[in-house]
Order: C-alpha cells, then sequence, then structure tokens
C-alpha cells in the first residue's frame, strides 16, 4: 500500500522549527579524511561546504564512499572534487510539508537552509523523520499503520561473524550499502555491521584496503559487529519501526520472522517516503 502521491502531507510548522542549526561545515580545500573524520566524530552524513562565507556545495559521506570506492578519491582529494555544487535549498520561513515533498520526490536527503543567502541550518531526512515521530508530518489525518513488508528491502545480503572486515568492506563498495546484518548458519540475526563500525575499527577503511592493511585481513566482522541490534519483526506497523529508528538512533533496522532469521532490512529513508507517498523499499541501508 504506497500512499497516493496526490495526498497532501499535514502540519503546519516552519522549517526554522525543525533544522539542526549547529551546523559543522568545510572549505573547498579541505581534504576528504578532515571531512571523513568530522562526519564520524559528529555523527553526521553531510557537510555544506563553504567558502569565504558563501555556500558553494555539500558533501556526504555517501559522496566520499563512492569516489574511494571506484578510486577516483583519496584521504588527501580536495573535498571540491566530489562535493555536489549544484544545490537545492530551503529558507526558514517555508512550511516543512513543502519541503518534506520537495525532498522526497528529487531524492534529496539533506537541504541547507539560507538567510539572506547566508547558512543558519540544515535539514535532513532524519529531522523530518523525528518530525513526523511527532504526528506533525505524514498522510492526510492518516496514521502510518501499513506494515513492515510494504517498506523493507528483502533477502539483504548478510554476512557471518568469522566474513574477515576486508571482505565485509568489498561487499558494502560492491553493493553501494552502508549496513550489514550478520547471521549464523541458520541464517537467525546475530548482528549488525556498519560502515561506521569499519571506520571506528580502522580509520579510512578505504586506505587501509589499499594499503593490504592486516587490520582486514586479520579481524572479523564479529569483532567490530553491534551485538543483539534492535530490530522489527515482519508484522511489526511502520508506526512501530520509525519509532524503533527514532528511539534508537540508527540508520537501518533488521526484520526477522518469528525465528529470528532475516527477511528484510529498512532504512530511515524507506519510512520517510513511505509516509510521504513514495514506494518504500530497495533502498535500505544505501550511502545517500
Amino acid at each position: 500500500m504506497a500512499i497516493g502521491a496526490e495526498q497532501s502531507v499535514r502540519g503546519s510548522g516552519r522549517v526554522r522549527d525543525v533544522m539542526n542549526e549547529a551546523v559543522l561545515t568545510v572549505a573547498p580545500g579541505d581534504k576528504l579524511r578532515l571531512a571523513q573524520q568530522m562526519m564520524l566524530w559528529g555523527g553526521f552524513r553531510h557537510l555544506p561546504v563553504v567558502d569565504d562565507g558563501d555556500l558553494v556545495g555539500i558533501v556526504s559521506d555517501g559522496d566520499l564512499f563512492e569516489a574511494q570506492a571506484r578510486g577516483r578519491a583519496s584521504g588527501d582529494t580536495p573535498v571540491r572534487e566530489v562535493m555536489t555544487a549544484r544545490l537545492e535549498t530551503a529558507t526558514g520561513d517555508e512550511l516543512v510539508s513543502d519541503v518534506a515533498w520537495r525532498m522526497a520526490m528529487a531524492h534529496i536527503q539533506c537541504l541547507p537552509v539560507l538567510e539572506r543567502d547566508r547558512l543558519v541550518g540544515i535539514l535532513t531526512s532524519s529531522d523530518l523523520l523525528a518530525y513526523m515521530g511527532r504526528g506533525e508530518v505524514g498522510p492526510r489525518g492518516a496514521p502510518l499503520v501499513g506494515d513492515v513488508r510494504e517498506v523493507m528491502s528483502r533477502a539483504p545480503v548478510a554476512v557471518h561473524e568469522d566474513t574477515r572486515l576486508g571482505a565485509a568492506l568489498g561487499i558494502m563498495c560492491e553493493q553501494g550499502i552502508r549496513h550489514l546484518p550478520v547471521v549464523d548458519a541458520d541464517k537467525r540475526l546475530v548482528g549488525l555491521v556498519s560502515d561506521r563500525d569499519l571506520r571506528v575499527a580502522v580509520g579510512d577503511p578505504l586506505e587501509a584496503l589499499r594499503r593490504g592493511s592486516a587490520t582486514l585481513a586479520h579481524r572479523t566482522v564479529g569483532e567490530v559487529m553491534s551485538h543483539a541490534p534492535t530490530r522489527v519483526g515482519v508484522d511489526a506497523t511502520v508506526d512501530a519501526l520509525a519509532v524503533a529508528l527514532l528511539d534508537e538512533r540508527v540508520g537501518a533496522v533488521p526484520v526477522v520472522d518469528d525465528d529470528e532469521r532475516l527477511v528484510g532490512i529498512v532504512s530511515y529513508v524507506d519510512v520517510l517516503n513511505y509516509a510521504l507517498g513514495r514506494e518504500g523499499g530497495g533502498r535500505a541501508g544505501k550511502p545517500d
């Protein structure tokens, strides 16, 4: 049940009420290694790029991951070479509902917020999900009563506890994903490993891969994964899933059957898109 695009969203809140005003920025000439460290330490996925006070671009962890995975960049590459320069922006006076639709229809996960051409905040999909969780943004007059099956990515790629970190990183690069469920021999969920877990373990994982790091060659997923990760059942409502994502502050949640066997995975982006009328599924864990 995908909610029709003709349905409107409710709520009269303004962007300034939802945006994050504590914005870290980088300069066009800063190295990707610095941007990566700022994202990791600050828990951010997007950094506006500012030159002499003017917004000139935005760079996401997905941009960094993809550029490095494809061999187009290293830690010493300037941010300007991978940033997105042609930007959609918002103003603080715009309605959250209007901006949410614009982001969903354009597949945008982050919008810089400008006042008089100066950066004053940033609005992300996770901000909108939190707003939606308070009942402010959603299908007109309707709760999110669908179940997880309608938004999850089915049969996700998974690894085992004894999978080497290098192999897990290779899968993430090849598949363009940032979360890997960890299962046992019976396909029961035992953990979850993310690109962030790998960065904490080895620093810049892609540079470690190029160097032939002993850490990637000898350490296993079981050593760095999140044990007993948040998960939901296949019969859970989308509302319950949204609450799990918000309360646990995670980017993706595995979906399991009654025997704890992995059947899917769903991200906060999938839930937000579902709420705004787009078809969910197929994008869980994408680095965007």
